[in-house]
C-alpha cells in the first residue's frame, strides 16, 4: 500500500487587487494546491498541498512573486485532522 504524503500549509499575502490572478493561477497547476483567502483585510491566502508538490509550489510562488507583490509569511505541516 503506497504511502500517503503529509499535507502542508503555506500563507502568503498577496494585495488584494491581486488576490484573484494568484488563486485562478495556482488553479491552473491540476493538483497543485488548494488556495482559500482569509476572510480579512490583511490580504492573506492559505495555500493547501502536500509534501510531494512542495517544492513545485515554492517554484510557482517564487515566479508568481516576480509578477505581482506576493511574500510568504508562514508555513507548517498539518498534523491528524488537518490541524496545523
Amino acid at each position: 500500500m503506497a504511502e500517503v504524503p503529509r499535507e502542508i500549509w503555506v500563507e502568503c499575502r498577496v494585495p488584494h487587487s491581486h488576490i484573484y490572478f494568484v488563486r485562478y493561477t495556482l488553479d491552473a497547476y491540476d493538483g497543485l494546491c488548494l488556495a482559500s483567502t482569509v476572510e480579512d483585510p490583511s490580504g492573506r491566502v492559505r495555500l493547501l498541498s502536500t509534501e510531494d508538490r512542495a517544492e513545485e509550489l515554492d517554484r510557482v510562488l517564487e515566479a508568481l512573486a516576480e509578477e505581482v507583490p506576493l511574500r510568504v509569511v508562514g508555513r507548517g505541516t498539518l498534523g491528524p485532522g488537518g490541524t496545523a
